[in-house]
C-alpha cells in the first residue's frame, strides 16, 4: 500500500511539473471558443455601415492561430483569444483590406480586434486594431455591430447585419 501511495504521489508530481511547464510556454496562445462571448459568437458574417458606406466581413478560421506572428505572443501571453479568422473591409469604390488574418481578444475590458496587413514584403508585417461590440437583436437581421478606434476616445461606427 505504501508503494502504491509513493507511485501515485510521484505521478502527481510529474503531472503538476509538466502542467506548469506548459503554462510557462511563451510559444503558445490561449484560444477559447466561448459560445457565451457575445462578440465572438455573433460577429461572423457581413455587416454594413450606412454612416460611412463601409462593409466589414468576418470569416472564422482557427488555422489563423498558426499565422499570428511570434512578436505578438508577449502582448497575448495574459490574454484570451476568443475568435480568429479573416476580415475584409471595403466600400463601394475601394477595398481597404481583403481576407486578412484577425483575432478577437479583450483590451482594458473591451472586446478588441487586431488584424494584420502587409508591410515591407511581409504579409503580416503590420497590425491595426479597433474596439468593437455587438448588440443582439430579436432576429439576426436586427443585430448591430459597433466598430470604434484603437482608443476609447474615438467614436464608433454602427453596422447592421447584411448576412450571417
Amino acid at each position: 500500500m505504501k508503494n502504491l501511495f509513493q507511485k501515485t504521489l510521484f505521478l502527481l508530481f510529474i503531472f503538476i511539473s509538466f502542467k506548469s511547464l506548459a503554462q510557462d510556454d511563451s510559444n503558445s496562445l490561449n484560444y477559447v471558443n466561448d459560445k457565451e462571448n457575445i462578440v465572438s459568437s455573433a460577429m461572423e458574417g457581413e455587416w454594413f455601415s450606412q454612416q460611412e458606406g463601409y462593409t466589414i466581413i468576418f470569416k472564422k478560421d482557427t488555422t489563423v492561430l498558426e499565422q499570428i506572428p511570434k512578436k505578438y505572443y508577449d502582448f497575448l501571453k495574459d490574454k484570451i483569444i476568443y475568435s480568429v479568422g479573416y476580415i475584409t473591409i471595403k466600400s463601394e469604390t475601394k477595398i481597404y483590406t481583403e481576407n486578412k488574418p484577425y483575432f478577437l481578444t479583450v483590451l482594458s475590458g473591451n472586446p478588441h480586434i487586431v488584424w494584420f496587413r502587409e508591410r515591407d514584403g511581409d504579409p503580416l508585417g503590420d497590425s491595426e486594431s479597433f474596439n468593437t461590440f455587438i448588440a443582439i437583436g430579436e432576429a439576426p437581421v436586427d443585430d448591430l455591430l459597433y466598430m470604434g478606434g484603437d482608443f476609447n476616445n474615438q467614436p464608433f461606427l454602427r453596422f447592421t447585419r447584411v448576412k450571417k
